[in-house]
């Protein structure tokens, strides 16, 4: 699920992977009361998409737009795989472990390893 945190009341996402090259917007939502917005519908694991807010009162929405932010809509990689005893390393005192990388890094890089133990 995609949070962001706006300061107007109107939406737009960009649809660009939609249509190719076109630097369009297009309404993600309209009449959002309040400075959070959030959706995970239309939205692409590993793609970026690019969002813009405008206000509205009486009178109308504004005549210019926030500034824009570039958000990837990226998930939680999949698990590490092949976890195995590195006997050329581990030893008495001394563990060595091995793996591979997950199949997918959920859109964005792997920054590092967590390594948990229990006796």
């Amino acid at each position: 699920m995609l949070t962001l945190s706006l300061s107007c009341f109107y939406l737009l996402v960009d649809a660009l992977k939609a249509r190719q090259g076109s630097n369009n917007f297009v309404v993600l939502a309209v009449g959002v009361v309040g400075t959070t917005y959030t959706t995970s519908a239309t939205l692409t694991h590993a793609t970026s998409y690019k969002f813009r807010v405008e206000a509205r009162n009486q009178f109308g929405f504004s005549l210019t737009h926030s500034n824009e932010v570039q958000i990837l809509a990226a998930r939680v990689s999949d698990q590490p795989l092949n976890l195995a005893n590195n006997v050329a390393i581990t030893a008495s005192g001394i563990i060595g472990l091995t793996w591979s990388a997950p199949t997918y890094d959920g859109g964005t890089p792997i920054i590092d390893y967590r390594i948990l133990f229990r006796e």
